[in-house]
């Protein structure tokens, strides 16, 4: 009888310690230093009295009212492992900061900041870029998000984004959070001149955004009234803005066809 109560209770004490059992979810492996980097073009727009102005890294707003329209420090691909599934994961930092005194636009503090993108690996092995033409390639994310540092005013961490990411793809998995609108890789390369022009931004119902500002110029059959003509997501974007590099420094991030 003995016996038989010592059986029945060491089960208990198993049963107990296998229900209190703790697992944590495991986090995305990220590439710590990108495979593929893009990180200097001169940034064109075409203002309203037909000239071009121009900024390194930066495409500047072509009316005094903004300072930009984009800038970037980088735009990189890296390999991410999420569940065993290799996928891709694409990101932008931008140059951007906070006023220490907002009301009265004061005491300006530089920081950065990033927007990522996890994008199937088979689709961005596919890209193909071709030569003399405008290619316009819309991915559909897996997960997206920002490494946010401006808005709590500090500054960017190169010790602690990849942690922020994995934490950030984490919570999505479990909230089961959907991604709406896609990434728009937008290039038009002229190998003879040896400069690719291109646009990189993500598209939601004909919004874009992944962009400082969006530019609207004048709609030129409405030159002398108020409408405006959206350009992102169409070919005429590069008619009045776009970065530009030398090829040699495009093909460090994608390869021309």
């Amino acid at each position: 009888m003995k016996t038989y109560t010592t059986c029945i209770f060491v089960l208990i004490i198993q049963f107990s310690f296998t229900q209190v059992e703790r697992k944590n979810t495991e986090f995305p492996k990220i590439q710590t230093i990108p495979t593929r980097i893009l990180t200097k073009a001169k940034g064109f727009a075409l203002n309203e009295s037909g000239q071009w102005v121009s900024a390194q890294n930066k495409i500047p707003y072509p009316k005094p009212t903004q300072e930009e329209i984009d800038n970037f420090v980088s735009y990189d691909l890296r390999d991410i492992k999420i569940n065993d599934t290799l996928y891709c994961l694409f990101m932008k930092k931008y140059n951007t900061g906070w006023f220490t005194y907002p009301a009265l636009m004061e005491g300006w503090n530089n920081t950065v900041e990033a927007e990522w993108f996890v994008l199937k690996k088979a689709e961005i092995d596919s890209v193909k870029i071709f030569n003399d033409s405008i290619n316009y390639i819309k991915l559909t994310p897996i997960h997206q998000g920002f490494v946010e540092t401006a808005y709590y005013h500090k500054k960017w961490n190169n010790a602690t984004y990849i942690a922020e990411i994995q934490n950030s793809i984490a919570k999505q998995l479990i909230d089961k959070e959907e991604v709406y609108g896609d990434l728009i890789f937008h290039i038009a390369p002229y190998k003879s001149s040896n400069i690719v022009r291109f646009n990189f931004y993500s598209l939601f119902l004909s919004s874009p955004s992944m962009i400082s500002n969006e530019y609207k110029p004048k709609d030129p059959k409405g030159k002398y009234s108020s409408n405006e003509l959206k350009i992102f997501g169409t070919n005429i974007l590069f008619d009045y803005c776009y970065y530009e590099t030398d090829l040699l420094s495009f093909e460090k991030l994608f390869v021309i066809h």
